[in-house]
């Protein structure tokens, strides 16, 4: 089994014994430094995309640029990337927003660093 698909399933359990109520304080941090190393390659993958600097079309012409939001108040992330770059009123040509505790209601973060890997393939950063 490999590294990543053990920590999956490491996580899969967790979630599973968190709604049954049988969670252990080790499984607990577990599942949040996985979670944690997945917030913060989304976020290094949106950097890739974006750089550090401004990026408006106005400034930047047609480089790609993206944005990432943490909602604490809701345990979620929205990821969004403007493939042609942003200006007021563009629509995102990638939009992703996913849960803290991978629900069924959004994307897995697996799901959106296959994503946005791709992206960075497509628009060549």
């Amino acid at each position: 089994m490999s590294r990543q698909a053990r920590a999956l399933w490491k996580l899969t359990n967790y979630i599973v014994a968190e709604r049954t109520g049988k969670v252990n304080r080790r499984m607990k941090k577990k599942a949040e430094s996985i979670r944690r190393k997945k917030l913060h390659r989304i976020l290094d993958q949106v950097i890739d995309i974006n750089g550090l600097g401004k990026r408006q079309a106005k400034l930047t012409g047609d480089k790609p640029t993206a944005f990432y939001w943490f909602n604490g108040h809701t345990g979620d992330l929205s990821v969004t990337v403007h493939s042609m770059g942003w200006h007021t009123g563009s629509n995102p040509s990638y939009r992703a927003d996913p849960y803290l505790d991978e629900s069924q209601y959004g994307p897995s973060f697996d799901s959106v660093i296959r994503d946005l890997d791709d992206l960075k393939e497509q628009l060549h950063v």
